[in-house]
């Protein structure tokens, strides 16, 4: 057997292994590019031999030259191409998520934190009337929150579910709470007057009312939020007929602004989550 036989041989073997390593070993396509290519240059030379014996030498270096050339260039882009990971499909971008949010459920009687809460009537908790749940909000981002704005609900679902308090647990500073506009009970008392007109008269009490009272949701606006921080809130909710009911779910919707390099950017916060009990 001539060496040029040999090498044709070899170069055969190279070959398959070549196209094997990759499928058994699909980290480590480089390996099977190289073993490849080696089993092609050995391919090429049987090839040269064989146009030796039939062109003549300088012909023959000429072919080498040429599909040695254009060998090494396919062997270079093919171990390229192998390193940069493809994907077939293109995944779309996940949306930003600025807050964490985590409602629970406390059903341990007589916890001391309830004594810090300011309920609808200035009188302590009624531990037989209030649910205790607690609110976790958390920055999920690596920039500061500013002019964080939430609308805080527990009638998602249940509209005799109220909230007869609300305070904060942790020590962010500037967080304030507000309850929904007062409505106006109707019809308003009206009288008419010696001129012919009617009046309406103004109702007693009507700061009072609406101080005191229990309402659907709270607004909790937070001027800064740092980056991981979180808020921890304790809500005393009420059902009506059902005593120390917690609500299912709190809904949870609102805005807040963030500046980075990128500019300012308006967010917005709409979400619906379940009590844990």
């Amino acid at each position: 057997m001539s060496i040029g036989d040999r090498a044709g041989i070899a170069g055969l073997i190279m070959a398959f292994i070549g196209i094997a390593l990759p499928l058994l070993f699909p980290d480590k396509k480089w390996i099977g590019w190289v073993c490849f290519g080696v089993g092609a240059l050995l391919g090429i030379a049987w090839l040269v031999f064989e146009l030796k014996n039939a062109l003549g030498g300088t012909r023959a270096s000429l072919v080498l030259t040429i599909c040695g050339g254009a060998l090494i260039g396919a062997i270079t882009s093919g171990i390229i191409w192998s390193s940069i990971p493809h994907s077939s499909a293109i995944t779309p971008a996940r949306p930003v998520v600025a807050l964490v949010l985590n409602a629970l459920y406390v059903g341990i009687r007589n916890m001391p934190e309830r004594a810090g809460v300011p309920t609808w009537n200035d009188k302590p908790w009624d531990e037989d009337d209030y649910a205790d749940v607690r609110l976790t909000i958390t920055n999920a981002l690596n920039l500061p929150l500013q002019n964080l704005d939430l609308d805080i609900s527990v009638t998602e679902g249940d509209p005799k579910a109220g909230i007869a308090g609300i305070a904060q647990l942790t020590n962010v500073t500037g967080v304030e709470f507000r309850k929904p506009p007062f409505q106006v009970p109707e019809p308003a008392l009206r009288l008419k007057g010696d001129d012919g007109k009617s009046y309406n008269l103004p109702i007693l009490g009507l700061s009072f009312l609406e101080e005191h009272r229990i309402v659907s949701d709270y607004r909790m606006f937070c001027p800064r939020l740092g980056q991981k921080d979180i808020i921890r809130l304790i809500l005393a909710t009420i059902h009506v007929g059902d005593h120390n009911r917690p609500p299912e779910r709190l809904k949870i919707t609102g805005t807040y602004v963030t500046e980075s390099t990128e500019g300012r950017i308006n967010g917005q916060v709409s979400e619906i989550i379940a009590t844990t009990r």
